[in-house]
Order: C-alpha cells, then structure tokens, then sequence
C-alpha cells in the first residue's frame, strides 16, 4: 500500500509548504517527503485535506499497483470521480492497475476562496488563456486574477538562474496585465521518478494537487489546453480528464482546445504587447536559453509568429528564424506532425514564402533521398563522436 500521512503546512523562506510523507515499502517513493510551497499570500489558506495527495499519488499508485491510503478526510466528488479518472487512464496505459483508495470523506460544504486562477508558463497556450479571461466582456466569475507559476514542473529546482529570467519576464508580465503571480514550487519530479509515473501522463494530477492545495486562494482554476478538441491524444492535462480533478470547493477547468495554436497567435498573442515581449515556448533551454530557436517547439512557435506576421516583434526569439531549419527538422511523434501540418496549411492559405512553403513541406513529407542522408549524417557523427572519446580514453592512460 501506498500510504500518505503527516500532512501538514510549515514556514520557508518563500511563503509557506504543504508537505507530507510517503510511504511505499520496496518502491522509489518510500520515505520521501513530498511538498508544495506557495507564497506568503497563501498562508492561512491552504488545505489540510487529502484532496492535493490523491490528485499527487493517484496515478503513481496505480502504476505500482498499490492501493492509495491518505491521512486525511478526501472530497466527495473527487472521491466518486476517482472511478471515471482510472477508467479513462486505463485505457490509455495497459500496465496501470485498479486500486483502492482508503480514506475518509470531507464535509461537502466547503468553500473556496474568492480569486479565479490560471496555470501561466508564459508560453502561447497560457497567454492565450489569460487574454481570453481578461477581457471587457469577461464575467466577473470568470475574470482570470491570479496566475500561479510552479517551479519544478519544466525547469529543474536546481536550476536557479533561468528559474530567476523566468519569473522575472512572468512578473513584468502579470504587472503589465493586471492580477497576482502565485510563485510556486514542488519537489515531484524529485520523489516520483519519471520511469514510475512518465510525466507526460502524469503532470496534470500534479497540476490539480498545486491547485487543491490553495483552494483557500480560489475557487476556480483554469488549465490551458495544448491540444485542440479534433486532435486529442492521451495526455495528462486533457479536457476529459481535468475536471475529474474538481470538489466542492474548486472547479478545476480545461480551456482553449477551441482554438489552434495558429488560431491563438493570430487572434490573441499577436495583438498584445506584453505576449510578444515576454512569450516563453522552449522546454529544452539549450545553453540556458530563455527560447534556444532551435528545437521543435522553438522552430514551430516562431513559424507561427512568422505567418501572423510578428515574428520580428517577438524579441524572446534571439535567433532568426531559418527555413533550412524547418527542412531539417524532425517531427517524432503525432502531434508534431498535426501542429506542424496546420502551419503548412496555413502557409499555403495565406500564400506565404514559396521558400518557406517548400522548407515546410520538405519538414512533413521528406524524401527517401533526405531520410537517408540525415540517418547517414547522425551515424558518422555518432562513429565520429565515438572515435574521439576512444582517443581521448587512450590519450589519457
């Protein structure tokens, strides 16, 4: 049995800790104290219940096959959603297992608190959500206040320098914009290794468990989409999936798989100021780079600049956009292709560059010639790569 006990909050430096122990004899997570901090704004508000823990472990706990024992009184609806939650997920991973969570219900009227959230990276998906949820027309009970930033989700705890540039742009942005930063951070990825959970899976149980921890904060929270509702893949953050995580205090809400990432540079990003100033993609952070302009995501998002016609005012992208670039780039998996697919289209439909209309379609449909030109190229760097660490090797006796 996996087995949460000694919840508690405590006082650090940055705000205050949610923080509980794992126990998991013969597993990766046993002993481990688990924690999510929050800023000074949040203290006296965050939740003693167990409703973060089973958001946090329910899914580790299925990967192992262990039933789920949290110290603490759960929410009856995410109790009853759990149901729904491991039907959905075993379809998805045939290795996960059914289990039972053991645990006491919750009184069901409890309230949240007054603000309305967002999850904020600062990339074109969450810019797309603020901006959507900040307008004239916004219903109050909708109108996005707080944005709540979480360090060790894409960018390691140890990596304080670009943690420092983030936040920094997020906080010029949240000025700029109106509202509250809610800095959080969390140690999960540091307890839960990635071969247990895979955090592709895994990260929006991570992200409802930040969320239900403050739910003295708030009493609804947004999770941006990354995919549109006509090309779905199972993913941690899905809109299936995320209100599964909701109680009676706060509503947890998947927005924008309305729209393409196309569709929300166009209409949304490109019209602020402050999104291209600040815009954030990157995951990879080569060299420790804000955006590196070089990886999947990089090359992708800054085509969808170019085609809305902004590229040039979206300073975050050091580095020039190359169409021998997007040639060259491989697509590993579905969704690049699709997303990549929607800029060819988009190309195409707004008669852009015949060169980057080319480059594009060299990208998606690439030719036997290149396909084996580039495995060749990757395997002489690599007999290469192996050459020199021989010799380096021999050098050195």
């Amino acid at each position: 049995m996996l087995e949460v006990t000694q919840i508690h909050t405590e006082d650090v430096s940055s705000g205050v800790r949610l923080s509980a122990r794992l126990a998991c004899p013969g597993t990766p997570l046993d002993g481990h104290d688990l924690w999510f901090s929050y800023p000074e704004t949040c203290r006296g508000r965050l939740t003693l219940s167990g409703d973060p823990w089973l958001a946090a472990m329910l899914w580790p706990a299925m990967r192992l096959g262990h039933d789920l024992r949290i110290e603490a009184p759960v929410s009856p609806r995410l109790l009853e959603a759990t149901d729904t939650f491991m039907d959905i997920m075993q379809r998805w991973d045939r290795e996960s297992k059914r289990i039972a969570i053991v645990a006491d219900t919750a009184s069901p009227d409890v309230e949240g608190g007054p603000a309305v959230a967002s999850f904020f990276s600062g990339g074109v998906d969450s810019f797309h959500t603020l901006l959507k949820h900040t307008t004239a027309s916004t219903p109050a009970e909708r109108r996005i206040s707080h944005l709540i930033f979480a360090w060790g989700f894409d960018i390691d705890l140890d990596n304080r320098a670009l943690h420092e540039q983030v936040v920094g742009h997020i906080r010029e942005s949240v000025s700029a914009l109106g509202g509250s930063l809610v800095a959080c951070s969390t140690n999960v990825r540091k307890v839960v290794p990635e071969e247990l959970a895979g955090w592709q899976l895994y990260h929006g149980g991570v992200m409802a468990a930040l969320a239900l921890g403050g739910q003295g904060v708030w009493n609804r929270v947004f999770i941006p989409a990354s995919e549109t509702y006509d090309c779905l893949v199972p993913l941690g953050t899905h809109p299936l999936v995320d209100p599964l995580w909701s109680t009676e205090a706060v509503s947890i809400i998947h927005d924008g798989a309305e729209a393409t990432r196309i569709d929300k540079v166009r209409d949304w990003i490109a019209k602020s100021d402050v999104a291209l100033q600040h815009l954030r993609v990157c995951w990879e952070n080569r060299d420790g780079a804000y955006n590196c302009g070089a990886c999947e995501k990089c090359i992708r998002t800054m085509l969808n600049l170019e085609l809305a016609g902004v590229l040039d005012r979206c300073p975050s992208f050091a580095k020039p956009l190359s169409y021998d670039d997007v040639a060259n780039l491989r697509l590993t998996h579905e969704v690049q292709h699709t997303l990549m697919a929607q800029n060819y289209e988009t190309a195409l439909a707004v008669d852009a560059d015949p060169r980057l209309i080319e480059a594009l379609r060299r990208c998606l449909y690439p030719s036997l010639f290149s396909e084996v030109r580039r495995r060749f190229s990757r395997k002489m760097r690599r007999l290469s790569e192996r050459a020199g660490s021989r010799k380096g090797a021999h050098g050195s006796t």
